[in-house]
Formats: structure tokens, sequence, C-alpha cells
């Protein structure tokens, strides 16, 4: 609830702002609330995309993070084909002759070592190995990698692999549509956010002297003090 409050409140002062900026340069009222509110509704289409950027990459990367804790969890043939199909995607044409080959591990776990990548690479035949697992790999297991041959092999770790699931994330299941609720005009969690917004309308209107900020004010007032009245939730079923 600070967020929104906080995000609200920026909103107001960035509408009072270009309000003042248009009254003196159109010396109008109802000319400078139109123009301030044409703006501020620009600006903030304008802005939105920079907003949803960064939670965004965050959630991206959450979600790269959850799909390779489960994919630690998968058996190996599953895990394996999964691999094959996000390794394509990333690389195409680059992994149809070359075996695929899954070491479960824990992300949050020790490090792959040099001894787990010279138990994966003996024996195995063909041109090229590509060893994937999630967790992460000491730089000795990468630097052991790189110099095998008779199978050459590519060490994807856990790190490698989120940033591949982070570029190419799996399609979302689709969830079902949330029913849609209406919300009462009148409740008691909304108060203490209305209170505040009535209050600033109620200082706009001291500061310009605009009618319309007063009877929004007093409308925002008026609802605030309806959702306090209303009773709080019992604290006991049995009394």
């Amino acid at each position: 609830m600070g967020k929104k409050i906080d995000r609200a409140a920026g909103h107001m002062l960035a509408a009072l702002l270009l309000y003042l900026f248009f009254v003196s340069a159109f010396e109008n009222i109802w000319a400078a609330a139109l123009c301030a509110l044409f703006a501020a509704l620009c600006l903030r289409r304008a802005l939105a995309p920079l907003a949803r950027r960064a939670p965004g990459r965050e959630a991206k990367k959450r979600r790269a993070r959850a799909e390779a804790e489960r994919w630690a969890l998968l058996d190996a043939s599953a895990a394996e084909a999964e691999a094959r199909a996000l390794l394509e995607k990333a690389y195409p044409g680059q992994t149809a002759e070359a075996e695929i080959l899954f070491l479960p591990r824990h992300p949050q776990g020790p490090p792959l070592d040099v001894n787990a990548v010279l138990d994966a690479w003996r024996g195995r035949k063909g041109g090229r190995l590509l060893i994937v697992t999630t967790s992460r790999a000491d730089p000795a297991a990468h630097a052991c990698a790189a110099k095998l041959a008779k199978p050459r092999v590519c060490l994807v770790d856990g790190e490698r692999l989120v940033a591949l699931l982070t570029a190419f994330p799996p399609p979302e299941k689709e969830a079902p549509a949330p029913r849609r609720r209406l919300r009462p005009v009148v409740s008691r969690e909304r108060a203490p956010r209305r209170l505040l917004f009535g209050l600033l309308l109620l200082a706009m209107y001291l500061l310009l002297g605009n009618p319309l900020y007063l009877g929004a004010a007093l409308l925002t007032l008026f609802l605030a003090a309806l959702g306090w009245k209303k009773p709080p939730v019992p604290r006991r079923l049995f009394e």
C-alpha cells in the first residue's frame, strides 16, 4: 500500500506542476487543467515502458532460476530432451550430432569440479559432447572441459543455463482467467488512502482556489469517513 500511495502522490505532484506551468502560460484555469491532464497522460504513457523494463528483467531471471531448479529434479531423459530443445533454440543447427549428458545438481549446491567432468567424458564416443548441469562449475572444470578431445566437450553450467533460460524462456502455461469481482466502493482498507487523497486535494484547493478541487476533496473525504464507520471484523468467533 505504501508504494501505491507514493506513486499516487508523485502523480499528483507532477499534475500540479504541469497545471501551474500551463496556468502561467495561458492564464486560464480550464485551459490549463485540460492541458495538464493531457500532458500527464502522455508523460505516463511515455514513461510506462521504462518503469516496466527493470521489473521485467528481474522477473525473467527469477523464472529462469526456478526453471533450473525444476530441471534438477527431473529424470535424466526428460532433462536431456529439454536441454536439447533449449540449446537448439539458442544455437540452431549446432547440436544435431552432439551427445547431451545431463548432470543433475542442486543450483545452490557445491560447484561441479574437474573429477565430475572427467568421469562424464571417459568412455564416450563421438565427435562432440555437451555436458549440461544445473549447478555452477568451478574455473578448473571449465578449463579442463576446454582441453578435452575425442570427444570435444562443451560445458554448460548453471550460470550459463540460467542465462539461456532468461534469453529463451520456456512457454508459460496458460492459467485460467481470474474471476473479476467488483470491489465495494466503501471499504475500511481504502479509507486511509482516501483520507490522504482528500487532504491533498483540499490543500490544492487552498493553494489554487479552484472549486473542482474542493468538490473532489469533499467527496473523497466523505468516502473515507464512510469506510471508517464500517465495523471492523470481529476478533472472536464465539463471545
